[in-house]
């Protein structure tokens, strides 16, 4: 049987997949360098650290991954293409602040996206059953600790490896363009949610236990239901915006 599963819960793998990284003929910068940049700025946004409308410059990029800028660069400029950044041609890379009524459309597209995998997805094997329950407990400790930038971190392959099991391949490279897209809104969700206390929310046993039994429509709710947004979230993502 092919192998469905990423190879690895790592940096270098993610930026991969979303195409984050250059083409190996590249002469200008390492591959390696360009995806420790793109993980570094990740994990900054999942901290809540880089807000919507913060720039985003090359120096201190630089500076804090310990690489030149031709890296930081490439980083950024795949980043933008991404629509994780902005790119001002006068002041350089943004974060990219997108209006309520862009994430409303965003999470609209991505339902639709995501539904249609899911109504289409192969069951998981044993094996992908046991790789995503650890996942699941991983996720569950991280949000008992509040770590958020860690349920996050853990929750986007869980998510990746979910998706994978449709044999739409094109969807599932759609579905993952727009979650990167995403990325800012849903770590302010998560980082929400654990503020509330209310960590029970962001266990995925429902999620698995679906999977277990084979039930396609409950496991269509259940994806359905994530894409819903809360007016109060989208209320308070235009106020988080950079000083």
């Amino acid at each position: 049987m092919q192998n469905r599963m990423h190879a690895a819960v790592e940096p270098a793998a993610y930026a991969v997949r979303y195409n984050l990284e250059p083409e190996a003929s590249s002469p200008s910068s390492s591959g390696t360098s360009v995806a420790a940049v793109v993980a570094a700025i990740r994990a900054s946004i999942r901290r809540q650290e880089l807000l919507p409308g913060e720039q985003v410059r090359q120096s201190d990029w630089a500076m804090r991954v310990g690489v030149s800028r031709v890296p930081v660069r490439e980083a950024l400029n795949s980043l933008g293409l991404a629509g994780v950044l902005t790119h001002d041609p006068h002041r350089g890379f943004f974060l990219t602040k997108y209006s309520q009524a862009e994430i409303a459309q965003l999470y609209w597209v991505r339902g639709v996206l995501e539904v249609e995998l899911v109504r289409a997805l192969e069951w998981p094997s044993a094996t992908e059953m046991r790789t995503l329950k650890k996942m699941a407990v991983v996720m569950q400790d991280a949000a008992k600790a509040g770590d958020a930038a860690g349920w996050l971190e853990v929750h986007d392959e869980f998510h990746s490896v979910i998706l994978s099991l449709s044999p739409i391949k094109v969807l599932v490279e759609e579905a993952e363009r727009l979650w990167i897209r995403t990325e800012s809104f849903r770590s302010m969700r998560i980082h929400n949610t654990l503020g509330e206390s209310h960590a029970e929310n962001l266990s995925h046993a429902e999620i698995l236990d679906a999977l277990q039994k084979r039930d396609r429509e409950r496991l269509v709710g259940l994806f359905t239901n994530e894409m819903q947004v809360r007016e109060s979230d989208l209320t308070e993502w235009t106020t988080r915006r950079a000083p």
